[in-house]
């Protein structure tokens, strides 16, 4: 998948606020499923450009939410959300 420069200054941004708190957790997450995670929504939506949007919103979301940390399963946590939030933005 190709990134634009905005894409990689996200990307970047979402690293840093992930290495603050968590020096591991975020970053791998982001790192093992930001691709798999676009190719979903671009499949479901058939936008590139929203489904971008859509998990770069997602990851940020998911590093603010303060009970995260009681989710047993980040991963599904994550991939339900955007899929969430893709329903919401196709209404």
């Amino acid at each position: 998948m190709r990134h634009n420069q905005k894409d990689l200054e996200i990307e970047g941004t979402i690293l840093e606020i992930s290495a603050t708190q968590n020096a591991t957790v975020y970053p791998q997450l982001y790192q093992d499923t930001s691709d798999e995670l676009r190719r979903l929504l671009v499949g479901k939506m058939g936008d590139e450009v929203e489904a971008d949007e859509i998990v770069q919103y997602a990851f940020v979301r998911l590093r603010h939410l303060r009970h995260n940390r009681d989710v047993d399963n980040l991963r599904s946590y994550l991939f339900n959300m955007a899929v969430r939030l893709a329903i919401n933005m196709l209404r």
